[in-house]
């Protein structure tokens, strides 16, 4: 049975606001400062790296964000790209990887203990 897609955006706008409050962030706000948005993905890619959420989660997460940072930093032009990956991953698999690779090294464990 196919997913309706907007309980599945429903879902995943959830699962957006849970990760904003796992972050300790506000989600009333329009802008977020890129400081806010590292820490968010942190979590958000630390959770993909050990399979709590799926690669389809990771770029609808990154859509669902990026609209809310300053469109100058290189956080949104990130995210921006992580925001395509679903496409990606089907159409062009090795822009894909390249992006997942570089979400993964931006929210490594080891920046994590960087900052």
């Amino acid at each position: 049975m196919k997913k309706n897609i907007s309980t599945e955006l429903d879902r995943l706008e959830q699962l957006l606001n849970l990760y904003l409050i796992k972050a300790g962030l506000n989600n009333n706000k329009t802008l977020f400062p890129d400081s806010d948005g590292e820490k968010l993905f942190k979590i958000i890619v630390q959770d993909y790296v050990t399979g709590t959420i799926s690669v389809d989660d990771l770029s609808t997460l990154c859509e669902l964000f990026y609209s809310k940072l300053d469109r100058q930093s290189d956080l949104y032009s990130l995210l921006l790209m992580g925001a395509e990956v679903e496409w990606y991953i089907r159409h062009k698999p090795q822009k894909a990887a390249n992006t997942i690779e570089d979400l993964i090294k931006t929210f490594s464990k080891e920046s994590l203990e960087t900052d």
